[in-house]
């Protein structure tokens, strides 16, 4: 293999992809992540902390460049130099990782290391950043508040995002639909403030997913009350059953009444 070759192929994986899409679509999905990175790093929880940036910068796969991209722009124009320190941390340590670990523990995808590296890239992350705030702030027990709730938060929401980057069920049952939600709701929760012409962008985003939810949901309970129909027929004596079964409460409520 060339070295030209070889290196278009690092680049197609740089950029989440196989070769098979087109650049369009490649550049479409990495701008979406760069946004969700932004996004999720505007997410402020109690004390000031942002730990969810860094999170989905720690937890992202091929989209880990785009992702941290987006979060460290977003800091840069914020000026909220903390979140900017742990996402280059994260950077930093997730490129080392990839050029360092053998291909065992860093997988064949690029920047795919272990989940528990992951995990714990963006807890150590949040953990110094917070301690940081702690010496600088001269041991408020404030800062202390945010340097546990950082550290826990960016911790779980690590393991959560990494579901949507692994295959499906990879971590537990419906590990990438929970990631996916966890993500959705974190922007969603982002966008919270945010006013356009008195309409709030996170509101109609929630009804827009609730509405999407409970069209699918009613998909499955429609098989299953046709299949529970079906087996009502199969079952004999269902009807005689039936009839006792309705006939028992009401005569207790009857007896009780008296």
């Amino acid at each position: 293999m060339d070295v030209k070759k070889a290196a278009e192929q690092r680049t197609w994986r740089l950029l989440g992809t196989d070769g098979e899409k087109s650049l369009a679509e490649i550049l479409i999905v990495q701008l979406i992540f760069a946004a969700l990175g932004a996004l999720t790093g505007g997410a402020e929880l109690l004390f000031g902390v942002r730990p969810f940036g860094v999170a989905l910068a720690a937890a992202a796969t091929e989209f880990f460049p785009a992702a941290a991209l987006g979060a460290a722009l977003f800091s840069v124009l914020t000026k909220d130099l903390i979140s900017l320190i742990g996402v280059v941390a994260v950077a930093v340590v997730r490129v080392a990782l990839s050029l360092l670990l053998p291909e065992r523990l860093r997988g064949e995808e690029l920047f795919g290391e272990r989940i528990l590296f992951r995990v714990a890239t963006a807890t150590a992350s949040l953990f110094g950043t917070g301690l940081y705030r702690v010496f600088a702030g001269g041991f408020r027990y404030y800062d202390l508040f945010a340097l546990l709730l950082g550290t826990v938060t960016a911790g779980l929401a690590a393991f959560l995002f990494a579901g949507i980057f692994e295959k499906k069920d990879k971590l537990f049952l419906y590990s990438r639909e929970a990631g996916l939600a966890a993500l959705i709701l974190t922007a969603i929760f982002a966008m919270r403030s945010v006013s356009l012409f008195g309409i709030y962008p996170s509101a109609v985003a929630a009804a827009g997913i609730a509405l999407l939810l409970g069209f699918n949901l009613t998909q499955p309970l429609r098989r299953f009350e046709e299949e529970y129909a079906d087996m009502r027929i199969k079952i004999p004596y269902y009807g005689q059953f039936s009839e006792v079964r309705f006939l028992y409460p009401t005569t207790v409520r009857y007896l009780d009444g008296i």
